[in-house]
């Protein structure tokens, strides 16, 4: 028999803490203090993996920095990741009850980093008694839920580091932040980056200046760059993915549930499978299968993922 304490245990911190959050919600005009979680070595890749089947994998380039040339780099808010921060929280993004983490736009004030400027940055917290009521299937090793999902955003940015600032937010660390209720919550610092979620508006642009084959093909290459990098990002749907209308760049948010790719289980979203939603969210299924078809045909290198029949055949059967 299953023992349940561990569960228990959990169920009973959830409900303290969603008490605690419910009688003293953040708000906007509230200010936060970060302190720095320091970061351990992050190795790149962090696993074993068979070396020729992931340079089969990698797109023709002269370097890893090939693909990302093309696309604009975005500026900074911090040159180097800062030790504490002050920011202001201004909006909520997503916040809530029931909501894996509550992500607030806020400004950076300058009491606590001299060097910073009233800049926007988004925060991520993840606040445990705002999080779904904890089941039975979570087997979290003994870490609270809020830790495991921080470690594996912090994970999967320190191991992509090369593609930030074009393909991905800056990410500028992982903090443990003081609320006004004087509660410990940590959370992630990462760049605003000013777009919508392709599920918002790409299947009614239209015009010159828009073209979805283009733009499925941009997406399928940064995900095979964070794949190529052993990556597997776990939730990729159109709400993940931003589109940036004044450089027609998409990028991609929420690492979560990344984990390295040679773990992916029957459990967990396999990234192909992300990105076939992607596609139908900016084409529509016919015109993504009909384009996916032609891109197999032709051998680009991040199609090789959905050569099997059996996948092209789920896929559209969904």
């Amino acid at each position: 028999m299953k023992d349940h304490t561990a569960f228990n245990n959990l169920l009973n911190v959830w409900e303290q803490e969603k008490a605690a959050a419910l009688e003293h919600p953040v708000s906007p005009g509230d200010v936060l203090t970060g302190e720095r979680v320091p970061d351990k070595e992050i190795s790149r890749p962090p696993y074993n993996y068979d070396h020729h089947y992931v340079s089969r994998l990698l797109p023709a380039r002269e370097n890893d920095h090939h693909y990302v040339s093309r696309l604009p780099a975005r500026e900074k808010v911090f040159d180097t990741h800062p030790r504490r921060v002050c920011i202001k929280l201004e909006k909520a993004l997503r916040a809530g009850l029931n909501c894996w983490s509550q992500v607030w736009l806020a400004s950076v004030t300058s009491s606590c980093t001299p060097k910073a400027t009233d800049r926007e940055i988004v925060v991520k917290l993840f606040q445990e008694g705002l999080f779904p009521k904890p089941d039975l299937y979570w087997d979290g090793k003994g870490q609270s839920r809020a830790g495991e999902l921080c470690m594996k955003e912090r994970w999967a940015y320190n191991v992509l580091e090369p593609l930030q600032g074009c393909e991905l937010a800056h990410y500028y660390g992982l903090f443990n932040f003081t609320l006004p209720s004087s509660q410990q919550v940590l959370g992630l610092a990462i760049e605003y980056v000013r777009g919508e979620p392709i599920s918002h508006n790409m299947k009614t642009m239209t015009g010159a200046d828009w073209n979805a084959r283009d733009a499925m093909t941009q997406l399928a290459s940064i995900v095979h760059g964070i794949n190529s990098y052993g990556v597997n990002h776990g939730d990729l749907r159109p709400s993940n993915v931003l589109h940036i209308s004044s450089s027609g760049c998409l990028v991609i948010l929420d690492f979560a549930r990344a984990s390295p790719i040679d773990s992916v289980s029957v459990d967990k979203q396999p990234d192909y499978a992300g990105e076939w939603k992607c596609f139908c969210a900016i084409a529509g299924q016919q015109d993504a299968y009909e384009w996916l078809e032609e891109r197999i045909k032709a051998g680009d290198p991040w199609a090789e993922q959905f050569t099997p029949k059996w996948i092209l055949s789920s896929l559209t059967d969904e």
